[in-house]
């Protein structure tokens, strides 16, 4: 994700570019056929037919990627205006109506000054370039982006919900499940139906108005006065499209951003489209240029709302994350079904003319409209709240720590009715309330209620034995197998540093997230700390290996851990990449078996914002996932109590890991902050991969590092 800024800068740069190409190849051409008139059809600048082309395709797909490109550009414009998001999104669609202009702007002018083609597109793309600059500098970068939702939602949002094509195409699949439903499929048809009648009219006004207009005034006199000034029909549709998209497209925003749920106002934009065709159709024909501008101001307005109710109309069917893709499929669908009417049409208009395809087209899609204004109150077909799939449903569970939305409600305190609504919603006041009963201590409280119900009904096993794995001669007479009681308070004490003991320090990126809520004695830090990594210690001691190194205790001479590492052999990290997904028999066993919860209600905003930014920006799991869970001995924890620090004991345990590593003939994996990387690299591991982190200007860097053991199948 680039960000507004970015995407506009990028849309000017092509832009720019493309027009550039334009223009040169109309300088070109036009002096090939200069001088191949004055010099007997020789020509210095001849380009081969297959250049022209490419350079004119090449010309056009950069101008109109572009153009999408800074249309995109709006929506850095979201979270600064909350309330106004309908209104963003309108502006943005209304550009392409803008684009309207250009050429009757491009055409003026070169009449007015006398300019050619070539010379006037150089200057628009001057124009352009100037206007990079001024998008540069007003559109909210993608840092502004995310600190304004931070903002408003009091949470940060993810950097990226879409992972290159493989995630594109999962979208577009789901958008087809969404659209499938069988409980909602009759409907989809008939609004498809009914959308490509609506749609036909204007379709035909934007590809064949020219031709339309010479047949309306072929007996006119009104014509040749209108074509001296060169307003043919297609010019005046132009200009009353590019004036009505800008006026009428965001006007409706307005409105349908005071709607409290999706349909509202859906009837109403339907009857507004039968009553525009209804006056299109009888007077399509009529030779007036008044009456004319009427009929196109209704057609202009009728292309505005059929797309306007298509978006609306995904919206109520579309979880928030998938409105885009279920709305861009909708308008490919009432594209390509257009084709054949369209087809049908120009048929037609070789016997009868152009008059009656648009007059029979406007009455057919009038009706059709009508038609579905009554099935709409009738039938009262929109359901209460978006289809959801079963993954939307894991991932509404997954924001409360549980893997089902009956679980979800129990743990935000609502029904799940309740809960499904206000996940569905875009409303900023409703995506607020999700997430602070997310961050409640109630729930904390609740999540582990369920935690211990499920992991009382499930029987939890590791697929391997500790035992196939003995600490290696070179270490046994300093390292043991460990357990979650056993290595907890080294562990916590290593990460976040409490105990003021000489040269102790935290964690780089516990101290990042903690350090707001206090220096590393406070308690509410160590509580915090605790809730953290106990769970993972848990999960550790029954489906991975413990290591610690045992030393004797200064004061009272007794054998205590030093140094504790937690790692998982090849193929037990759970399918999701990490050693407990969310709401599995092994997180629920976890988190049941180290009884800890993590309280919100007395820390700072800020941990709480930097924690969830952690966990959504890290991907960690997906890393590990395509680096292959299956190939590599994990180590999930691993560190020195400071009172035992500078002894080598990390290393130690290191080596230990890659001691097994060999022996199974597989690589070692672990992630790291920026500060503990050399430490690693000393240790034969190399970086793989790094992911900032940020939250308002501060910021932390996770590592992905890898030992290649030799021989082992990793390339």
């Amino acid at each position: 994700m680039i960000g507004g800024r970015y995407s506009a800068l990028l849309g000017c740069a092509m832009l720019c570019i493309g027009i550039s190409l334009l223009s040169g190849l109309v300088y070109l051409l036009s002096a090939d056929s200069s001088s191949s008139s004055k010099d007997d059809g020789m020509s210095m600048y001849t380009i081969s037919p297959s250049v022209e082309t490419l350079v004119f395709i090449m010309g056009i797909i950069l101008c109109d990627c572009g153009s999408l490109l800074v249309n995109f550009g709006f929506y850095g414009f979201l979270w600064h205006l909350p309330k106004r998001q309908a209104l963003v999104v309108s502006l943005s669609n209304s550009c392409f109506a803008c684009a309207s202009f250009i050429p009757l702007v491009l055409s003026s002018f070169m009449k007015w000054s006398g300019y050619n083609l070539s010379v006037s597109l150089v200057l628009y793309a001057v124009i352009i370039l100037f206007s990079g600059v001024v998008c540069g500098l007003t559109i909210p970068s993608i840092e502004e982006y995310r600190s304004q939702a931070l903002k408003v939602l009091g949470l940060p949002i993810p950097r990226r919900t879409v992972r290159g094509w493989k995630g594109a195409k999962k979208q577009l699949s789901e958008a087809f499940l969404v659209l499938l439903d069988p409980d909602h499929v009759k409907f989809h048809k008939i609004t498809i139906c009914a959308a490509v009648l609506a749609f036909l009219p204007p379709f035909i006004w934007m590809s064949m108005a020219d031709p339309l207009g010479d047949e309306i005034f072929s007996s006119s006199t009104q014509e040749s006065s209108r074509k001296d000034d060169q307003s043919t029909l297609g010019v005046l549709f132009l200009k009353i499209n590019s004036i009505v998209g800008l006026l009428v497209g965001p006007a409706v925003a307005v409105l349908v951003d005071k709607c409290q749920h999706p349909s509202e106002g859906l009837t109403e934009i339907m009857i507004l489209l039968s009553a525009s065709f209804a006056v299109v159709a009888p007077l399509c024909g009529v030779a007036d240029w008044t009456v004319q501008t009427i009929v196109l101001i209704f057609v202009a307005a009728g292309q505005t709302l059929c797309l306007l109710y298509i978006t609306r109309y995904a919206v109520a069917f579309s979880y928030p994350n998938r409105v885009g893709t279920v709305s861009g499929v909708l308008v490919a669908a009432l594209s390509v079904l257009t084709l054949p009417l369209v087809l049908i049409m120009s048929i037609g208009i070789v016997f009868v003319g152009y008059v009656w395809p648009a007059a029979i087209s406007s009455a057919i899609g009038c009706v059709a409209c009508a038609l579905y204004v009554v099935y709409l109150k009738r039938e009262q077909p929109f359901p209460k709240r978006p289809t959801l799939l079963a993954k939307d449903e894991l991932d509404i569970a997954k924001n409360f720590a549980v893997a089902t939305i009956e679980d979800a409600a129990y743990v935000a305190d609502m029904t799940k009715d309740e809960l499904l609504a206000l996940s569905a919603s875009t409303k900023v006041e409703n995506m607020r309330r999700l997430s602070n009963a997310s961050m409640s201590d109630e729930a904390g409280l609740r999540m582990l209620k369920v935690a211990r119900r499920r992991s009382s009904l499930c029987s939890v096993e590791s697929t391997f034995s500790a035992l196939d794995y003995p600490i290696p001669p070179f270490a046994d007479d300093k390292v043991v197998k460990g357990t979650m009681d056993s290595s907890s308070e080294c562990i916590y004490q290593a990460f976040n540093g409490h105990g003021n003991y000489p040269g102790g320090k935290s964690e780089p990126s516990i101290e990042w997230m903690m350090q707001c809520i206090g220096p590393p004695d406070h308690p509410s830090r160590i509580e915090a700390v605790a809730s953290v990594f106990k769970p993972m210690l848990a999960a550790s001691e029954n489906f991975g290996i413990i290591l610690e190194v045992k030393d004797h205790d200064p004061l009272t001479g007794e054998l205590v851990t030093a140094a504790s590492c937690a790692c998982y052999p090849p193929g037990e990290l759970e399918d999701s990449g990490g050693p407990m997904k969310v709401g599995s028999e092994r997180y629920y066993w976890a988190y049941s078996r180290a009884n800890v919860s993590l309280s919100f209600g007395d820390k700072p905003q800020e941990f709480i914002q930097k924690m969830a930014a952690f966990k959504q920006d890290s991907q960690w799991d997906d890393k590990r996932k395509d680096y292959g869970i299956d190939k590599m001995w994990y180590v999930a924890v691993l560190g020195t109590h400071a009172a035992y620090q500078k002894r080598g004991y990390g290393r130690l345990l290191l080596s230990i890991v890659s001691s097994f590593a060999e022996e199974t003939q597989h690589d070692c994996y672990l992630e790291c902050s920026e500060g503990n990387v050399p430490f690693y690299q000393s240790n034969g591991y190399e970086v793989q991969w790094n992911q900032v982190i940020s939250v308002e200007g501060s910021s932390t860097s996770i590592y992905g590092m890898a030992k290649k053991i030799n021989g082992s199948d990793r390339k």
